[in-house]
């Protein structure tokens, strides 16, 4: 693993996710659709809280963790920008 490039990692992804919060969709007016958001931004904070205080190993399982979240959000954008198309 690449310690400089993990190193603060936590508050650089709580900035991220600041800004994922604050995005609203127009569009979506569906209270499922909201929650299906929500709940995955709640398994990305999930994901990476805690991280710069975690030993090294555990480091890489909350990195796996935190790109299948990641995955999870990209499908859910993919799934918008199709219904808005």
């Amino acid at each position: 693993m690449h310690l400089p490039l993990i190193k603060g990692l936590e508050a650089t992804m709580r900035s991220f996710l600041k800004q994922l919060e604050n995005i609203s969709f127009t569009n979506i007016t569906q209270s499922e659709t909201s929650t299906e958001y929500k709940s995955i931004i709640s398994g990305f904070e999930e994901a990476i809280s805690g991280f710069d205080r975690l030993p090294l190993e555990d480091k890489k399982e909350r990195i796996e963790k935190a790109m299948l979240v990641l995955h999870e959000l990209r499908g859910f954008v993919q799934k918008y920008s199709m219904r808005i198309s």
